[in-house]
């Protein structure tokens, strides 16, 4: 809404650095478009991708995993047979045929698409953790007490698995943002422009910029978009670890709050303890 949308400029305009000329902050490509535009106008489609391949893979991950997990038997088994099936099939090579048959211009179809596997390893592990939890005792004390499998699982189960679903919400968000950006470099997937992969893709083969330091800028451009906006899922899974983990929160509020706790007493108010 704010940042204009590229459009082809002047033969003046082309390959222009960085910081050269404030109407292209970043510097422009070989046809003159700015790369600050095309980056920014590129986000919106990056992060539907990732709005529907990560919450998919992590929904699908969890429900197989607590169900598997916590009632066992033949739906266990299949549940599991399911996921190994799906864990053995090689990624890239699935996502070129069902791209190949099916419409690829819609971001949030792709990102289902590259979230087809993804959510296996979750499902296991998240399987393991609740074989373990489903005999403790105060599971076992809501089940004496007659509550609803759906009532334990939501209740009992899900907080404590919520710390290690967050950290896999935002790996299945890192592999969404290499796999989407890596297919549009190689040209499996197209139709979005502007696209980080259709940036750096013409950048190495339409002006050599590997081989050029002079227009480094055009392919470090939309790599540093990349790397930030991976960085930011990376931070963003460590303030829900401190959200969801007690002892991490316990921690980070006693050395953050310490001197407000100290002061507090010595004035006869208590407002938080270091427990």
């Amino acid at each position: 809404m704010v940042v204009p949308e590229p459009s082809t400029a002047p033969v003046d305009d082309r390959f222009l650095k960085p910081f050269t000329n404030w109407a292209f902050p970043l510097g422009t490509d070989r046809t003159g478009k700015g790369l600050f535009s095309q980056t920014v106008h590129a986000t919106p489609y990056i992060l539907k991708m990732i709005a529907s391949g990560a919450v998919f893979a992590t929904a699908i991950g969890v429900l197989v995993g607590l169900v598997s997990g916590y009632i066992g038997g033949i739906v266990d088994r299949l549940l599991m047979t399911l996921s190994d099936t799906l864990l053995t099939l090689p990624g890239l090579p699935l996502v070129i045929v069902i791209t190949f048959f099916l419409d690829t211009t819609n971001p949030y179809f792709i990102g289902l698409i590259l979230a087809i596997n993804n959510w296996t390893g979750l499902a296991r592990a998240l399987r393991s953790q609740v074989l373990t939890l489903r005999d403790a005792a105060y599971v076992e004390s809501a089940r004496t007490m007659g509550l609803s499998t759906s009532s334990i699982v939501r209740v009992d189960l899900l907080p404590n698995l919520m710390p290690y679903i967050s950290v896999s919400f935002v790996s299945a968000t890192r592999r969404i943002i290499f796999e989407a950006v890596a297919l549009y470099y190689l040209g499996v997937l197209g139709g979005i422009t502007p696209n980080w992969g259709v940036m750096m893709s013409n950048a190495v083969s339409g002006t050599a910029a590997l081989y050029n330091s002079e227009l480094a800028h055009i392919v470090l451009v939309p790599m540093f978009a990349v790397v930030l906006l991976s960085l930011g899922s990376l931070l963003l899974a460590q303030s829900a670890d401190r959200v969801f983990n007690p002892r991490l929160r316990t921690k980070f509020f006693s050395e953050s709050g310490s001197t407000t706790v100290e002061e507090s007493e010595s004035s006869g108010k208590i407002v938080g303890t270091s427990d």
